[in-house]
């Protein structure tokens, strides 16, 4: 998924309509006007299923690049949003159900 919320596919993955709200991850970041600040994250996060098997998630980009400079008035909180790669794999290591998972990010201003 792009940060802005897009969603794409490769490989034999078809994409269907889906009646679930989908987004990408958004944070909200108050830090002083005209901040460069870097975002760092996993490259890997190891999503796990209600089922049985799990999925790959590789987060990122982020919306402003990496690092950024942050916008005015950003003493008042602004919206970072960041998309990601979710990887399918054979259906025996991906069955059908809910999967769940976490990952950090660390925010560092120079």
């Amino acid at each position: 998924m792009h940060p802005s919320g897009m969603r794409e596919s490769t490989g034999s993955v078809i994409l269907l309509p889906n009646k679930t709200a989908f987004m990408p991850a958004i944070f909200e970041i108050r830090a002083p006007s005209q901040t460069m600040i870097q975002v760092i994250y996993q490259t890997e996060v190891r999503l796990t299923g209600n089922e049985g098997g799990y999925l790959i998630f590789r987060p990122g980009p982020v919306d402003n690049g990496n690092p950024f400079i942050t916008p005015p008035n950003s003493e008042n909180g602004f919206l970072l949003t960041m998309g990601g790669v979710l990887e399918l794999g054979p259906i025996d290591q991906n069955p059908s159900g809910n999967y769940s998972g976490s990952f950090h990010i660390t925010l560092v201003n120079e």
